[in-house]
C-alpha cells in the first residue's frame, strides 16, 4: 500500500516536471508571437526560470527510480561480487546528501517566506512560491533514495538496477 502511494507520488512528480517543460515551451512561443504584435509578457524570463527549476527537481525521483540518471559505474564493475554492498554504500551517501539538501532548501524557503522576499522582475512574485518546488522535489527524491536504501538493506536489488536489467532485456 505504502509502496503504491510512493510510486504514485513519483509519477505525479514526473507529471509536474513534464507540465513545467510544456509551460516553458508555451511561454517562449507566446513571447515570440507577442513580439510580432508588440506585446510583452511581463517577467517571462523569471517564470521560465521558475518552471525550469520545477521540472528539474520534480523529475528527480521518477528518473532515479527508472535508471535515467547518469551514473558512473566504473568502480562498481570492478567489485562484481560485492556490488550490492557498494550500491548500499553509495545509496547511504546519496541518502545523506538528499536529506541534507531537503533540509537546507526547506530552511532557505522558510527564511525567504519570513523576510517576505520577492522577485525583482516586472511581476513581484514572493520567492518562497517557486522555491517550494525545490523543497518538495528534493524531498520526493530523498524518499525515492530512502526506499531503495531499505530495499538494498534487505539485500535485494534497488529499483534502478531492476530498471537497468529490464532495459537491457528489452533491447535484445
Amino acid at each position: 500500500m505504502l509502496q503504491r502511494l510512493l510510486h504514485t507520488l513519483y509519477a505525479a512528480g514526473m507529471v509536474i516536471a513534464a507540465t513545467s517543460l510544456s509551460l516553458i515551451c508555451l511561454l517562449i512561443v507566446a513571447q515570440i508571437v507577442g513580439r510580432w504584435f508588440g506585446v510583452i509578457i511581463p517577467s517571462a524570463e523569471d517564470f521560465t526560470g521558475y518552471l525550469l527549476v520545477s521540472s528539474l527537481f520534480y523529475g528527480l525521483a521518477y528518473s532515479f527510480r527508472n535508471n535515467s540518471h547518469i551514473r558512473v559505474i566504473l568502480l562498481l564493475d570492478q567489485v562484481k561480487q560485492h556490488r550490492l554492498k557498494a550500491e548500499f554504500f553509495s545509496l547511504t551517501v546519496l541518502l545523506a546528501l538528499t536529506a541534507y539538501f531537503t533540509y537546507a532548501f526547506a530552511i532557505f524557503t522558510l527564511e525567504t517566506y519570513d523576510f517576505e522576499e520577492v522577485s525583482t522582475g516586472m511581476v513581484a512574485v514572493p520567492l518562497w512560491i517557486p522555491q517550494t518546488s525545490m523543497v518538495f522535489g528534493m524531498g520526493l527524491f530523498c524518499l525515492a533514495v530512502f526506499e531503495d536504501w531499505i530495499v538494498c538493506l534487505r539485500r535485494t536489488k534497488p529499483s534502478y538496477l531492476v530498471a537497468e536489467e529490464h532495459g537491457a532485456h528489452s533491447s535484445e
